[in-house]
């Protein structure tokens, strides 16, 4: 509906309908067709994607360098209602970071870096609140900036009562219990987390992707950290996103040893029940694509033992 919307309109309509499409696909789990058209979409506000992982990599560092030294304050303007170049790169931004936050975090992280520049720029009180607080999610998951993460959610949370926007409160408190769930506090992340997933569902509107956002974090990790049937769902989850990998490179060789650093990875639980659940999803996956797909598993159509 949004690309066919596209077709015929002004510019900047058609680039907002695109992006809109682009959101839509990525937060649907159709990564590559989301990806291509937020390529579009991104080249015609005249950014960019970074190709590779190490150029992510140094962009997120650039970016997170930028704003650790630049600060959060700023000058509070009211910004025109019309849109701007600014107001839809931050649009974009949203469907990049909500889009890719699962399946590439450094691009994910990257493009929140900016919209938090961007708003920070603008001047905007409220989407200077919104951008922070989803910063402060970023910063929390890298682990060891816990504490820089707990400012930022507190700048946003009085932000957020300032706005007095039942919206902008919800997203601050789940900024809060994500950052808590990174922390490893999760009884508190859970309290945190329900709390805003409630406010979200039941005091704002348009915030489909947020929501779904927070329920992630709500899922069986918090329900029940400790609980052996956890440990064997994050099992099948880690080798499905391998599995899942390996499908997006085409079969490549080198992205099945993210197979073994996955089992690695859950060797940390020290229970060997949880290695056998993974290697029983890791072999089931092979045959049935193997029969299936040949293509997404070996990288051929069809795989001989010559």
């Amino acid at each position: 509906v949004y690309l066919a919307a596209a077709e015929g309109a002004e510019p900047e309509v058609a680039a907002r309908c695109r992006r809109l499409a682009a959101h839509e696909l990525l937060v649907s789990g159709h990564v590559v067709e989301g990806r291509r058209l937020l390529d579009e979409v991104l080249a015609e506000i005249g950014d960019y994607n970074p190709r590779t992982i190490g150029a992510a990599k140094r962009w997120l560092a650039w970016l997170w360098l930028r704003t650790l030294v630049r600060g959060t304050h700023f000058t509070p303007r009211r910004t025109p209602d019309a849109p701007s170049i600014d107001h839809l790169r931050l649009d974009v931004y949203r469907t990049a970071s909500l889009g890719l936050g699962m399946v590439e975090v450094i691009a994910g992280g990257a493009f929140q870096a900016r919209a938090l520049l961007v708003a920070l720029r603008l001047g905007d009180r409220r989407r200077v609140t919104y951008a922070l607080a989803y910063h402060a999610m970023y910063l929390g998951s890298s682990g060891v900036r816990v504490g820089l993460a707990r400012r930022a959610v507190a700048r946003a949370a009085e932000l957020a009562r300032a706005c007095e926007s039942q919206f902008l409160v919800a997203w601050a408190r789940a900024a809060e219990g994500i950052v808590e769930f990174f922390a490893g506090r999760y009884a508190y992340a859970i309290s945190c987390l329900s709390e805003a997933e409630v406010a979200l569902r039941e005091r704002s509107v348009g915030t489909a992707a947020e929501i779904n956002h927070v329920r992630v974090f709500i899922v069986m990790a918090l329900r029940r950290p400790t609980a052996p049937l956890t440990r064997h769902m994050i099992a099948a989850g880690q080798v499905g996103f391998s599995g899942l990998f390996v499908h997006l490179t085409g079969g490549r060789i080198e992205t099945h040893f993210h197979i073994f650093g996955s089992l690695a990875f859950l060797a940390f639980y020290r229970d060997w029940r949880v290695l056998i659940t993974a290697s029983i999803v890791t072999a089931a996956d092979h045959v049935a694509r193997g029969l299936i797909d040949p293509m997404s598993i070996y990288g051929v159509a069809l795989p001989t033992l010559a």
